[in-house]
């Protein structure tokens, strides 16, 4: 918007059959100056359009002016943008899973909103899911603190799910044996079947005794 501002002259801007005239093109020219102040004058003012552009101690500003939810001086500057850039959006559509889905996107690339019928879920709850690595707590705790902020009263955040996935080559093997069981107890028979010889034998004895005076 700001290059078209600038390329744009006033004579550019007057009819063709007026162009012409000496008089309205030097008019035109005259006025030239004074208009092409107002289009700077005008070009910065206008914040939103240049926010790419805008030095970080005046998004700092701005964040201030416009009251952007957990704006917080260590964020990185793309992040700064983007909270200022959607603060009024938000404002306006608090508690619908659409800013909520806004706001986890500022804080992870990744990150998608599910509500509780997408999943099979318990009523009235959501939850998160990204790709992205969070090693840092203090992302998940600005995560919490972001969504909590927009999210309607009733709604609940059930879980945040960080979704890992890799490649890899699966093996499968196995083995076949076979074994043999033997059982040996003791042998078993009937007393019928038991087969002795009784023998029997005696002994004599005899002695005498002798008493000597």
């Amino acid at each position: 918007m700001a290059d078209t501002l600038q390329s744009v002259k006033l004579v550019d801007l007057i009819p063709p059959n007026l162009r012409s005239d000496p008089q309205v093109q030097a008019a035109a020219e005259a006025l030239e100056a004074e208009l092409r102040a107002a289009t700077e004058a005008i070009i910065e003012a206008l914040h939103l359009p240049r926010l790419n552009e805008l030095p970080e101690s005046v998004v700092d500003l701005l964040a201030a002016q416009w009251h952007v939810d957990f704006y917080e001086p260590a964020l990185p500057i793309a992040k700064k943008r983007a909270l200022v850039r959607r603060s009024i959006v938000w404002h306006r559509r608090k508690g619908t899973p659409g800013v909520v889905q806004e706001m986890v996107s500022a804080v992870l690339s990744s990150g998608v909103v599910s509500e509780w019928f997408e999943y099979g879920g318990d009523p009235y709850k959501f939850k998160v899911e990204t790709d992205e690595i969070i090693t840092d707590e203090t992302v998940y705790d600005r995560l919490l603190s972001l969504v909590r902020a927009v999210k309607n009263v009733r709604s609940w955040l059930e879980s945040v799910t960080i979704r890992r996935t890799w490649t890899g080559t699966n093996y499968a093997g196995g083995a076949f044996g076979f074994s043999k069981k033997f059982t040996i107890t003791p042998p078993v028979f009937a007393l019928s079947g038991v087969r002795q010889v009784s023998a029997f034998g005696g002994v004599v004895y005899s002695g005498k005794f002798i008493t000597v005076q």
